[in-house]
């Protein structure tokens, strides 16, 4: 007897552990009986976020996942926005595999994009805004005591 499935969970076997989905048409990973996979946490320590700064603020997200694409997979490009003006703040972020993009960096540090040179880098993560004046002293004016 043959069994019946859903069309949404049809998948067309491409070569070499990939499957792709008749639902989406994109790319899933497959682990043959006895295999491990790589968990996500795994996947992800294998990648590098890259800093790319002084972007024009013309340069779009597919400007810059053309140019990094040149060297590897990009699996994420983003430029955030200024959100007063909803334009380009003039940097951004791609997140590749990590051999690849330590390869961008050297590659592409220092190249002109868009008119501008622009500088490539590992991200850095966030720092907090831990600084500030202190505005609860005794004089309460935010400036230190002159006594």
């Amino acid at each position: 007897m043959r069994a019946s499935y859903p069309t949404s969970l049809l998948c067309l076997f491409v070569g070499a552990n990939t499957f792709l989905s008749a639902s989406n048409l994109s790319f899933l990973p497959f682990t043959a009986p006895g295999e491990k996979s790589k968990s996500k946490a795994q996947a992800r320590t294998s990648r590098v976020k890259l800093y790319v700064g002084n972007l024009s603020f013309y340069t779009i997200p597919e400007t810059l996942t053309q140019l990094f694409e040149e060297f590897g997979t990009v699996h994420d490009c983003y430029l955030p926005e200024d959100p007063a003006s909803g334009g380009s703040r003039g940097f951004g972020f791609v997140t590749m595999d990590k051999d690849d993009g330590l390869q961008a960096i050297q590659e592409l540090d220092g190249c002109e994009i868009d008119g501008r040179i622009i500088r490539v880098n590992e991200a850095q993560p966030k720092r907090s805004s831990g600084g500030g004046s202190n505005l609860n002293d005794d004089a309460g004016d935010g400036f230190a005591d002159d006594e």
